[in-house]
């Protein structure tokens, strides 16, 4: 009851005025008292089990940062082992496919040259056989799709006006029809 008096002497702002210093002071001992107990442990070496458990916590993520930068460099240098590899493939490709056109360029002018000696002796003998007919049309027709002129599309146009005769006839069948 005492306390209740002494309350009553006061007014409702000194009543809050002086709880608050009272908090104030309890604060201030409870930081006094961990500031004292901290400066203690470093003094003694003592560690306690959330000490422990912080520092494993710590070397924890020093590990695992470490492992992640370890990996980012292992990552780093596969990219670029991949991008050279890129590079040296697109020069393969770049010389295949140059060599592939002078391939082609080589073959169309082989088709060209044998279908001009092909045609010459067809044009002596004055004659085809069927067989003969049909290899010159066919590489006539590989000349053309890779762009041959059209030189060799009068050189055609006379072989299909030659006469033409099986293969299956006779050296004598063949002189009696005047080829």
């Amino acid at each position: 009851m005492e306390a209740i008096e002494i309350l009553r002497s006061y007014s409702s702002g000194e009543v809050i005025a002086i709880v608050f210093a009272l908090l104030l002071a309890v604060k201030f001992c409870y930081n006094f008292v961990e500031w004292g107990y901290e400066r203690l442990k470093k003094w003694a070496n003592i560690t306690t089990s959330k000490d422990k458990e912080e520092s494993e916590f710590r070397s924890m993520v020093v590990a695992m940062a470490k492992k992640i930068d370890d990996k980012e460099a292992e990552f780093t240098e596969a990219v670029k082992d991949i991008k050279k590899y890129v590079e040296e493939l697109k020069s393969e490709i770049h010389i295949l496919e140059t060599k592939e056109d002078m391939t082609q360029e080589r073959l169309k002018q082989d088709t060209r040259s044998d279908l001009i000696d092909l045609y010459k002796r067809f044009m002596v003998a004055q004659y085809i056989d069927e067989l003969s007919f049909e290899n010159f049309s066919s590489r006539y027709t590989y000349y053309k799709e890779t762009g041959g002129n059209t030189y060799i599309d009068e050189l055609m146009d006379d072989i299909k006006d030659l006469r033409r005769h099986s293969v299956a006839m006779t050296k004598e069948e063949v002189q009696s029809i005047g080829c």
